[in-house]
């Protein structure tokens, strides 16, 4: 019996001390609680920012601001893209008329006839990020991508 209790006793040491015994790691949660997010994805928009607006040409006797409003998005559906649009305007002075010129110097239809407050319409799909201009002229329409608006007076 001696013999029998040293034989346990060095083996529950042995196994003791050269094994490591190890706690299984408890689930807390099930493995088919799906992990829901509250934040809601990002769009990507296209910036009124993105598109240079600059006062008119400094060798003109009067430079205009050019100013943006009614900017909106609207998420293009089953996407994360977005068009914009947004009206781009300048205002002379009293008894002054704006003039807006796009890209190079083109001058936009909206200064006929001439008027001391110039709008147009800008749009940008965030697809290809551009903002564009489009003109209609005898009922035809030509959309030109903006690089640049400003205004004179």
């Amino acid at each position: 019996m001696f013999r029998l209790n040293v034989f346990l006793t060095s083996i529950v040491f042995f196994e003791s001390f050269y094994f490591d015994t190890v706690n299984a790691c408890l689930a807390t949660s099930s493995p088919a609680t799906p992990i829901v997010s509250t934040e809601a994805p990002v769009l990507r928009r296209c910036l009124p920012t993105d598109l240079p607006l600059e006062s008119g040409e400094t060798t003109t006797d009067r430079e205009i601001e050019v100013t943006y409003l009614m900017y909106q998005t609207t998420q293009i559906p089953g996407t994360l893209d977005t068009t914009a649009t947004m009206n781009l305007q300048c205002t002379a002075d009293t008894g002054f008329f704006a003039s807006m010129s796009i890209n190079e110097g083109v001058e936009v239809a909206e200064n006929v006839p001439p008027a001391q407050t110039v709008t147009i319409s800008a749009s940008c799909s965030s697809v290809d990020m551009v903002w564009q201009y489009t003109l209609v002229s005898m009922g035809v329409s030509t959309t030109v991508p903006l690089t640049r608006v400003w205004c004179q007076g």
